[in-house]
């Protein structure tokens, strides 16, 4: 907001997530920094460090 503020221009930031670019508007309010820190946390969340036990056993 401080950018449009002092040059009039608005900008709208992207992130690659994958194979796509994916605009960033549900995090306009943050800095690059928190954005990136926050792409960081959550690729983090859906990526295990390994495999999870669904909590299933095969029943004879």
């Amino acid at each position: 907001m401080r950018f449009l503020r002092e040059t009039g221009i608005a900008v709208q930031v992207a992130r690659f997530s994958g194979r796509v670019w994916i605009q960033t508007t549900d995090t306009d309010v943050l800095t690059l920094e928190l954005q990136n820190r926050k792409g960081n946390d959550d690729s983090r969340a859906v990526a295990p460090d390994g495999p999870q036990d669904s909590g299933l056993q095969e029943q004879d």
